[in-house]
């Protein structure tokens, strides 16, 4: 039995269920949660060591990205104010050996204001859909 092309959204682009199948239609797979998880980090990533130097000594080697409520927070986890632009060193031997100076200074680096906004966010439960997933990693890559 031969389909309806006309009634069909894969050989129509402008039909209106074009969009429930847009990866079926331009030939690809639908992006997973763990490929966008892995993008979204790299390009996030990416972003916070664009700050150019490291921000607790001021290199400009070795940079990484450092998060305040770890990764394993959905809800924060590509937010700008959960992450620093740190070198190698100071994120291994100082963030990662002394967490109690880092979190004074991370909250004065931050401010009260935008602490308290942090604290509030990363106790938010949050479940990202594919759609937000490949909007923010846009937003990103537009920063970039």
């Amino acid at each position: 039995m031969r389909r309806d092309r006309e009634n069909d959204s894969r050989f129509y682009p402008h039909h209106p269920d074009r969009t429930a199948l847009f990866w079926y239609n331009i030939g690809m797979r639908k992006p997973t949660n763990k490929a966008l998880t892995n993008k979204l980090d790299i390009a996030f990533s990416l972003l916070i060591r664009k700050r150019g130097r490291c921000e607790r000594c001021g290199t400009t080697k070795r940079l990484q990205c450092s998060h305040i409520y770890s990764r394993a927070n959905r809800s924060v986890r590509w937010s700008e104010i959960n992450a620093f632009c740190f070198c190698a060193g100071c994120h291994e031997f100082w963030w990662h050996k002394n967490p109690m100076d880092a979190t004074e200074w991370a909250k004065t680096r931050l401010g009260p204001q935008n602490a308290a906004q942090l604290n509030v966010e990363a106790h938010m439960a949050k479940k990202w859909t594919i759609p937000e997933m490949e909007n923010l990693l846009k937003e990103i890559n537009e920063k970039l």
